[in-house]
């Protein structure tokens, strides 16, 4: 009888498990992440079709050297290893932008400074 209940619960289980998968699939986590990152830089700059799908693209790429840099188990150099991923990404940015954009992403991206700045003051 126990054995017959475990096995019934397992099943239970297992299609359960199952019918959860089938309605959530994984999602590709670099895709996705680069597609929201075009999403929040689109919220405040227009962007061309052809600025997305490259900003896209360096994104992916921005992505894969990230987890990649993760890997490394000494501290300096995984912040130098960080610092030049993100250095070559704004780079990457600044050269498919208009002054304009450029301008609007330099904005936003100090108000996320000062919102950072200010929420650490109000925390002493």
């Amino acid at each position: 009888m126990k054995i017959t209940r475990l096995i019934t619960s397992l099943t239970v289980m297992l299609l359960f498990s199952n019918v959860l998968t089938a309605t959530n699939p994984p999602i590709e986590k670099a895709g996705n992440k680069a597609n929201i990152m075009v999403e929040d830089l689109s919220k405040y700059i227009v962007l061309t079709e052809y600025q997305k799908a490259k900003i896209e693209t360096w994104s992916k790429d921005y992505m894969v050297k990230i987890k990649n840099a993760n890997k490394l188990v000494n501290r300096e150099e995984l912040v130098a290893s960080k610092k030049a991923i993100i250095q070559e990404y704004k780079m990457s940015l600044d050269s498919i932008l208009t002054n304009e954009q450029k301008t609007q992403r330099l904005v936003k991206q100090n108000e996320r400074i000062e919102a950072v700045i200010s929420k650490y003051r109000t925390k002493k």
